[in-house]
């Protein structure tokens, strides 16, 4: 009490504000081995500027209103820290899919970082509605206590400052919108609203895109089928070796299911990876060609296709939305009492796509909700194959129970699939399917403790993602060759980005100039890629093996190549 009567509410705000602005800062000195020069820096410098902001105004409440913005992103940092157990700023690809991700999915996440979300409810919120009744009441700060907090603040930030440019000029990698919070935060901000005022342009730039492809199959009637899964990985899937009996239904096909184990994908975020699937475009070419290039589902149409495209997933002002209104058939399924559909509900789309006799030529893309976090959310009861599959709270005691909800949801996956299937068998006509993930999935793997996906380092377990080919026997015994060639290719080093939809168009027999057989893998001259490419937070290609990935990463690739005999 007599501290508060020292210093009123509104000469405490001033002390109170930049002290929990910082708070992130600590944290990831924590959590990065910095040097002491550097934690200095990262520290005594914010503090600083936070307390000179402070100091300009006797309505110091008033201050505190504005300062709200900043409060957020310091909120947003520490939750962001606390998923990933690292020190990386909140990415580009992080600010876009608060824009592109539906209620449902942020309160599921919510729901699972609970402890660290109420932190910063309580931290931050109260002290900004207190500022606002205060400001209402026209409280003051004393310009005595404004005049020696401006000469604390230039002191401290001084000695920031000076600790800011000795990292500066001794450390040649060491740059202010990379290496510093909040700057490299709000430069991503900033980063992600001109990428978004980019896609929301999109169908003025990509116009007069044209694919020029022509079918060189034979007249008569073909059905494709296109099915993106969601944060599926592939060391779950027991057609790809897991100990675990995840797929009872696609491994009694044995290789009429043709399975890809060494299959990584470019990105580990929904909104880039799916794009690279339904585009010829991967991470080499993304950032200068994806805002007007269209997706295959273009191609098709030009070749005489009817198109479809069915999502589980919400429209969510991604490019992948605007990817689906390219086709003919465009349908979102809803779910009910605010969850997703469960994705069977695309099998009667898919039913009277095929009833349909008015086309002969029909491309169907599927956007499942697969393996998306709440797990325990994903199936029916009765694909329960491994219980308990439920928790209270997503951290590292409750892992067995996740990992039982996670492969319950591949388990359900593969009956989704082995449907599909089961209805291609029976169509008189040339058909073939074929099925990836958009990314993998953390589930607190390694001493790492990482969860979900889309961290700013990927991991081996975000990246590596099933992929599979099924063909009915009109189609393999038509095109021989294709089927021996997918054969052939199954153990090759393989980016999903890159392949996916090279291997949709030839399988349909799509010629176009974006068109590169030697990428499909039906192609007798398909080789193992050379690097592992991923599409960092800036949109640049990188090698995952110099740039991403640490070294159990590396590890766990030379153990998978080595095990397939690659």
């Amino acid at each position: 009490m007599k501290l508060f009567k020292r210093f009123p509410f509104s000469e405490s705000l001033a002390l109170i504000v930049p002290m929990s602005l910082i708070l992130p800062n600590v944290y990831i000195c924590l959590l990065n081995d910095l040097s002491a020069v550097e934690d200095v820096a990262l520290v005594l410098l914010p503090v600083g500027v936070y307390l000179l902001l402070m100091a300009l105004s006797a309505n110091t409440p008033r201050t505190t209103v504005l300062l709200f913005p900043l409060m957020f992103i310091a909120a947003f940092q520490i939750v962001v820290s606390y998923l990933y157990h690292d020190g990386s700023p909140i990415g580009v690809d992080m600010f876009l899919n608060v824009w592109t991700t539906n209620l449902t999915e942020v309160d599921e996440l919510l729901r699972s970082i609970l402890l660290p979300v109420v932190i910063v409810v309580l931290l931050y919120l109260p002290l900004t509605i207190a500022a606002a009744v205060s400001w209402h009441r026209h409280h003051q700060t004393a310009r005595s206590f404004l005049c020696r907090l401006r000469y604390a603040a230039l002191a401290v930030g001084a000695l920031g400052m000076a600790a800011c440019i000795y990292c500066i000029v001794t450390k040649p990698v060491y740059e202010l919108h990379t290496d510093f919070f909040p700057v490299n935060a709000l430069c991503n901000l900033k980063e992600a609203i001109v990428r978004q005022s980019r896609m929301n342009n999109y169908r003025s730039n990509s116009e007069n895109f044209r694919y020029r492809a022509i079918s060189t199959h034979k007249a008569g009637k073909e059905l494709y089928i296109a099915v993106i899964g969601e944060t599926s990985r592939a060391d779950n899937w027991q057609i790809l070796g897991y100990d675990r009996h995840t797929n009872p239904l696609l491994s009694s096909y044995g290789d009429r299911v043709i399975a890809y184990k060494n299959v990584f994908s470019e990105s580990n975020t929904t909104h880039k990876s799916v794009t690279m699937l339904l585009n010829t475009l991967s991470s080499d070419d993304y950032n200068g060609g994806i805002y007007s290039h269209k997706s295959v589902i273009t191609a098709f149409k030009e070749a005489g296709f009817h198109t479809s495209f069915f999502s589980i997933q919400c429209p969510n002002h991604s490019l992948v939305e605007t990817y689906s209104k390219e086709a003919q058939t465009v349908k979102f399924i809803a779910g009910s009492r605010g969850m997703p559909a469960m994705d069977e509900k695309v099998l009667p789309m898919v039913d009277s796509v095929m009833a349909d006799k008015s086309n002969a030529k029909k491309l169907i893309v599927l956007h499942l909700y697969g393996s998306h976090y709440d797990y325990a959310d994903r199936y029916p009861p009765k694909f329960a194959l491994f219980n308990p599959d439920h928790h209270q709270q997503a951290n590292l005691e409750n892992r067995s129970q996740l990992i039982n909800a996670y492969d319950n949801t591949i388990v359900y996956t593969d009956y989704v699939l082995s449907e599909l299937i089961s209805r291609l068998k029976s169509v008189g006509c040339n058909t073939a399917l074929i099925y990836t993930s958009d990314h993998g999935e953390d589930i607190f793997d390694d001493a790492r403790r990482k969860f979900l996906h889309a961290s700013p380092r990927p991991t081996y377990w975000q990246l590596h993602v099933p992929l599979l080919i099924y063909m009915n026997q009109i189609y393999a015994s038509t095109y021989p060759p294709l089927r021996a060639n997918a054969l052939n290719n199954r153990l090759k080093l393989i980016s999903s980005s890159k392949s996916f939809s090279q291997t949709l168009l030839h399988m349909a027999g799509i010629a176009t100039p974006y068109a590169h057989d030697a990428q499909s893998l039906l192609s007798p001259n398909l080789r193992s890629i050379d690097t592992l490419h991923y599409l960092t937070d800036i949109n640049e290609s990188t090698d995952l093996m110099e740039w991403g990935f640490c070294d159990d990463d590396k590890l766990k690739v030379k153990q998978l190549l080595s095990n397939g005999h690659h």
